[in-house]
């Protein structure tokens, strides 16, 4: 293996897709030149994992996944044959980074009004908690205020780009009754969600993803692999940790490119085997907080688990923490941050809203209670909506 210097991502991330093709590159999950971007084996697995996440998720609500790749298809065949059901398909494009790298679709016809609105809240809810516990990504969703379609009811969901707006992971739409007498509910989910993951973790240390989605969250070090024992303890290390994405590196590039090249693939956590005084000990670095712990082989798996946990949910509040410092409740137009996500009292009225052709509009599910006069017009306020500018780097 060449043992060349990596350099460290050093890119601004003031433009999105630039720095989005630099981490993908130097963490190995793509190659690109000038002729092409190919998707390296390790990116696959991501795409592969989250693709299982949601398959199985979805399966525990009653959707059912065909091999077509076709909505319309889907639908039609709902449609003529009169069934009511739940289909989900996903469908992939690996040519371009971008959000159709892999979109999740699917179709519903239940029998009523009230199964309908409950699918629609059922899959917001699973998308969220889907994106909150097995993704570490916070999500915002609610109802759109101005549709394309007068006849349609949409409802989206979107990942916050830290300064940069929005963009939008999820479309639901609600089409009422059809010829069936069924109620028609469609979704689209896209590679947004991923595109937005890989620019909230990442850093000019490389990437950070959470640990249920990597090829690799946990790699074993030797250091000084001739002394004696240090690569049977490795050996034991690696049997012991099998129920992780676990990965022996004996290969004879020195440590020190190895310590960068994990760090830039978003390893969460290095195991280090090293002789001390003529004894073989175990140290755990942790990706996140650069700590170097000893442990015993006896409470390695309990560490192990408790640092993967605690690595998960500190990515999540870390992202939640930039996000609430671009998100704020205005009280005028005038107010609005174009950086974040903005929460402005309104009278309901559709005629009164002023919103620019680069921002969206949603009525968020959870309501807030306060006495203000609408952003818009000055009267009386009637609920509150989010305002939010549309990131143009995604």
């Amino acid at each position: 293996m060449e043992t060349k210097r990596i350099e460290k991502i050093i890119t601004n991330k003031e433009n999105t897709l630039e720095f989005l093709n630099e981490v993908l590159v130097k963490s190995n999950l793509i190659y690109q030149n000038e002729m092409k971007v190919m998707l390296m084996p390790s990116f696959l697995s991501v795409l592969k994992k989250i693709e299982t996440i949601f398959e199985n998720n979805l399966s525990l609500t009653g959707h059912t996944f065909v091999k077509t790749n076709d909505i319309n298809m889907m639908k039609n065949y709902l449609l003529t044959n009169n069934e009511y059901s739940k289909l989900c398909c996903f469908k992939q494009n690996y040519e371009n980074i971008n959000k159709d790298l892999f979109v999740l679709e699917g179709v519903s016809i239940l029998e009523t009004e009230y199964l309908a609105k409950g699918e629609i809240l059922e899959l917001i809810d699973l998308i969220e908690k889907v994106a909150r516990d097995e993704l570490s990504l916070p999500l915002y969703s609610g109802k759109d205020v101005i549709s394309n379609n007068d006849t349609v009811e949409s409802y989206s969901i979107y990942s916050f780009i830290n300064g940069d707006g929005v963009v939008k992971v999820c479309e639901i739409n609600y089409y009422g009754q059809c010829k069936n007498n069924g109620y028609l509910v469609t979704f689209s989910l896209n590679a947004n969600l991923l595109l937005a993951m890989i620019y909230a973790f990442s850093n000019n240390d490389g990437l950070m993803l959470p640990s249920k989605i990597v090829s690799k969250n946990i790699v074993i070090l030797p250091k000084n692999k001739a002394k004696i024992g240090v690569m049977d303890l490795c050996k034991d290390i690696q049997e012991e940790l099998q129920g992780f994405n676990v990965f022996l590196d004996d290969s004879l590039v020195n440590l020190g490119y190895k310590n960068i090249k994990y760090d830039l693939e978003g390893v969460a956590i290095k195991v280090l085997v090293q002789t001390v005084e003529n004894e073989n000990k175990i140290f755990l670095i942790d990706k996140l907080n650069k700590e170097k712990k000893e442990v015993t082989k006896e409470n390695l798996v309990k560490e192990v688990t408790k640092l993967l946990k605690s690595y998960d949910k500190s990515l999540y509040k870390n992202v939640c923490v930039e996000n609430a410092v671009n998100s704020k409740i205005v009280l005028s137009k005038q107010e609005f941050n174009p950086l974040g996500i903005n929460m402005l009292p309104w009278c309901g009225n559709l005629s009164c809203l002023s919103i620019a052709d680069d921002e969206v509009c949603f009525i968020p599910f959870h309501q807030v209670l306060a006495l203000r006069k609408c952003a818009f017009c000055e009267q009386n306020n009637h609920i509150y909506i989010n305002l939010a500018k549309i990131s143009k780097k995604m």
